[in-house]
């Protein structure tokens, strides 16, 4: 039998709803006094018809709730239902969570305690809908070079405390100067100005500072030049890397640098590219056909996605491959023993520096100049077919992981107009 919800049952978000139309159909059979529909033309002609209840809160002036009733045929039960449901719902303020608006400071110091909170997603000032995922790790160096500006305040004998969010110009240069005495690179003096800039931003979005004082404060230069290793340098540290040359100082203490596994974890880093995350988090399921899928391990992290990209396995590297042996679907590629991933992260990076310094390389260079180096090499061997590969940015893989050197040495080997006679 078809559901009916008489006129006077109505009221106070009491309807029926159509599951195959997807909207409310409470008036669709009403009729007129000749008996005739009075929405002949619109009417649902559905027979999936269910009570439903939507009632509207004058406090949050809206519909916020909502519930079917597809076990309820009678009117009068669902009228009953609906007014007992309704009444528990206003008691709990229909299941929503009063926001307290965070009253909004104004002197330095506490508008540098209310950004951290709006960074760590404090509910009185950050709504659900503007939620952004943030490391721990980043709201500690952001938290650092704040600490700074107030270091830099108290050098020039000015209490933070009694400093209100608007500072004059004179303050902007105190914090200039204080890092300019520090002596740091221009790629770190630009990141400790830039975390006090995007604070004073977020003050003006939350109406708190009407200009940025720090706005007109200009980034210094940074000359990218990405240094890649060559494989004489890296033949090189192969042959430093023994057991015999375990023994180095970290600080005072004394320690062995030497695990058998550290070699195949340098030469996975070389063949895949990969950060230290993904060359100990690689298992036999990431090898498929040709290729081997990395899941972009640091991204997927922080943003609880599921981003991944692909690298080719040439010869050497499935000689490689090989030479690891067979794992399993879920064995990591690099197996570093009864190590956690942690530490063995933080260990092949400072062995990898120990041993350098024990070969006959004479430049310095780190964990992290493989990354460039096979960056480079792709882009050498590929061309521009590797943009179908590349996971990150071209600008950002230019700046930061290509040597351009290494491909204009390359392309000295090539003729670029083989037709021209001169």
């Amino acid at each position: 039998m078809r559901l009916k919800l008489p006129k006077k049952l109505r009221g106070d978000g009491r309807h029926l709803y159509c599951y195959k139309c997807k909207r409310t159909v409470t008036s669709d059979w009403d009729k007129d006094e000749n008996g005739k529909y009075l929405k002949q033309d619109g009417r649902c002609r559905h027979d999936k018809i269910v009570f439903y209840s939507i009632p509207y809160s004058k406090v949050h002036k809206k519909r916020v709730v909502r519930k079917s009733w597809p076990n309820i045929s009678d009117p009068e039960i669902f009228y009953n239902s609906h007014n007992e449901w309704h009444k528990k719902q206003k008691a709990q303020n229909y299941g929503m969570v009063e926001r307290v608006e965070k009253v909004k400071p104004f002197l330095l110091l506490d508008c540098i305690n209310y950004y951290l909170d709006f960074l760590n997603n404090e509910p009185s000032i950050v709504t659900i809908d503007k939620v952004k995922k943030r490391t721990s790790k980043h709201i500690g160096t952001v938290a650092k070079h704040l600490q700074t500006f107030i270091d830099s305040l108290r050098k020039n004998e000015v209490n933070p405390s009694a400093v209100h969010v608007n500072i004059p110009d004179e303050y902007v240069g105190y914090y200039f100067q204080h890092l300019e005495d520090k002596e740091y690179a221009n790629k770190t003096f630009n990141h400790y100005m830039s975390s006090v800039r995007v604070f004073y931003n977020v003050m003006m979005n939350k109406g708190i500072v009407r200009s940025n004082p720090f706005k007109e404060v200009t980034s210094k230069y940074v000359f990218h030049d990405p240094t890649i290793i060559s494989m004489e340098e890296f033949n090189s540290l192969i042959k430093a890397t023994t057991f015999e040359n375990r023994w180095g100082w970290k600080g005072s203490q004394r320690r062995n640098y030497y695990r058998p596994w550290l070699v195949d974890s340098w030469l996975l880093g070389l063949f895949t590219g990969e950060r230290r995350d993904g060359i100990f988090r690689l298992k036999g399921e990431h090898i498929v056909g040709n290729y081997v899928k990395i899941p972009n391990f640091k991204v997927n992290d922080i943003m609880k996605v599921d981003k991944y990209h692909w690298a080719l396995i040439t010869s050497d590297f499935a000689k490689f491959l090989s030479k690891l042996g067979y794992r399993e679907s879920d064995q990591y590629l690099i197996d570093t023993g009864e190590m956690n991933i942690n530490t063995a992260k933080e260990f092949c990076t400072e062995a990898f520096t120990h041993f350098w310094g024990l070969s006959s390389n004479e430049s310095k260079k780190t964990f992290s100049n493989l990354r460039k180096t096979q960056k480079t090499r792709e882009v050498v061997l590929m061309g521009d077919k590797r943009k179908y590969l590349q996971s990150g940015s071209v600008n950002v893989e230019r700046d930061h992981y290509i040597g351009q050197r290494e491909i204009q040495e390359e392309f000295k080997k090539h003729v670029m107009f083989p037709e021209l006679d001169f």
